[in-house]
């Protein structure tokens, strides 16, 4: 349904009373002023238009992305920035269109465990029983009686499924341990290049820009069938990040091989505690 409106009609919004006509805009706010209800393939539309950047712009970024690492976060740092998508709206994009690929549609790698006896399992999970913890004791008691469930349930299903449900679990965490990642990676980027006298926005754009990328790597090899393709992109990966650092940040190549080297492994002890924290976490659920 559309309506007109006329000479001192008020914006819904924000109530401000209208000089000309007949607009299409609030001058004051912005609002349409005709009020126009989509319909199915029109809300779709909008949907994808703007939660999911699907417009001209995104082939030129994606090109740009995955062929000339750290192009992007230069350009954006330059203030050319309508030219492309912004980098939070590309790394929700890629990452959402990656998980939505992996779960609902089942492209990926494919888990296979065997347990030696399904009717004895090879594991059960324990808990330490201590002193109370005070307070926290209804958390104690919360955490111990989540143990007891398990086991139980491991024994009634086995230790195959148990093990597959445990890793889906732990895939389906893995997009939230990835996210809190990544102003912890910022931070690691922040210390490393210092001398840089880059803002910790800065160092922020480009790690959304490296989590992009990396998402479409990960896209890629879950589509792409070819062992030798993904044994490229797996190189190319990795030559990524290096050329990204002597992009952004300057320097010779070696500098940029030891300044990406050192990033890699102050990266894996907090990584590794967000996914150790994912693991519990599905193991407790």
């Amino acid at each position: 349904m559309t309506t007109d409106v006329a000479i001192g009609a008020h914006c819904q919004n924000c109530g401000i009373t209208f000089s000309d006509p007949n607009p299409k805009f609030c001058s004051h706010c912005g609002q349409e002023t005709r009020e126009h209800l989509p319909g199915f393939w029109a809300f779709l539309h909008e949907w994808i238009t703007h939660y999911v950047a699907l417009e001209g712009k995104l082939w030129r970024t994606l090109l740009y992305l995955f062929t000339r690492p750290g192009f992007l976060t230069l350009e954006y740092l330059a203030g050319r920035r309508e030219r492309y998508i912004r980098p939070f709206r590309l790394y929700f994009s890629i990452s959402l269109v990656f998980f939505l690929v992996v779960k609902i549609a089942g492209i990926g790698p494919e888990i296979n465990l065997t347990a030696v006896n399904q009717s004895q399992p090879a594991f059960n999970l324990s808990f330490k029983q201590g002193a109370e913890w005070g307070w926290f004791e209804p958390l104690r008691k919360n955490l111990e009686a989540r143990v007891v469930d398990k086991n139980a349930k491991i024994q009634k299903i086995g230790t195959t499924d148990a093990l597959h449900e445990l890793v889906k679990s732990v895939i389906n965490t893995l997009p939230y341990a990835l996210f809190l990642f990544l102003p912890i990676y910022a931070g690691i980027l922040s210390l490393v290049y210092r001398n840089r006298r880059r803002s910790y926005g800065e160092h922020l754009i480009g790690t959304l820009n490296t989590y992009s990328a990396f998402f479409m790597t990960l896209l890629l090899l879950a589509l792409i069938p070819s062992q030798t393709m993904k044994l490229i992109l797996i190189a190319w990966a990795v030559t990524h990040i290096t050329l990204e650092l002597k992009r952004v940040y300057g320097g010779g190549w070696w500098e940029a091989s030891w300044r990406g080297t050192l990033v890699g492994i102050l990266s894996f002890f907090p990584f590794l505690l967000l996914l150790t924290a994912a693991v519990l976490f599905a193991a407790f659920s």
